[in-house]
């Protein structure tokens, strides 16, 4: 996260941002999973649709520091997906929870 975006204040950003870096994640991970299917469908726009059951382990984070998110396939019924996600700084949990997305035009 740049120290130059707007909700950073004295070098570190809500830790709610970090949610951003699982549904990244996710959108990774979909559009290599499409373009491994037959007639290789590639990446196609996604949105976040849900987050639930989301446990913060800090209220904030610093910025220009790498985040590590991890996410599982949860459930699959497209064009709606299900993840279980964690998102980490160093060894240390910013946070864990579940998260959907949807594939637009599917």
């Amino acid at each position: 996260i740049s120290a130059d975006t707007g909700l950073a204040r004295a070098g570190r950003v809500p830790a709610v941002i970090a949610l951003e870096a699982a549904a990244q994640t996710a959108a990774a991970w979909e559009g290599l999973r499409r373009s491994r299917e037959p007639g290789g469908a590639g990446a196609r726009v996604g949105y976040l649709v849900a987050i639930r059951e989301v446990s913060f382990f800090t209220a904030d984070i610093p910025v220009e520091m790498p985040l590590h998110a991890t996410i599982e396939l949860d459930g699959l019924a497209l064009p709606l997906t299900h993840y279980a996600v964690e998102v980490a700084l160093g060894d240390a949990l910013v946070l864990t929870g579940k998260i959907a997305t949807v594939l637009a035009g599917s």
